[in-house]
C-alpha cells in the first residue's frame, strides 16, 4: 500500500508539472499573438 501512495504522488507531481508547462505555453502564445497584433497596428 505504501508503494502505491508513493506512485500516486509521483503521478500527481507529473500532472502538476504538465499543467504548469501548458499554462506557460499558453501565456507565451497569447503574448506573441498580442505583440504581433501591436506590430500590425504600427505598420
Amino acid at each position: 500500500m505504501k508503494t502505491k501512495s508513493k506512485y500516486d504522488k509521483i503521478l500527481f507531481v507529473i500532472a502538476v508539472i504538465k499543467l504548469g508547462l501548458s499554462l506557460i505555453e499558453l501565456r507565451i502564445t497569447l503574448k506573441q499573438r498580442k505583440e504581433k497584433r501591436d506590430q500590425d497596428l504600427i505598420a
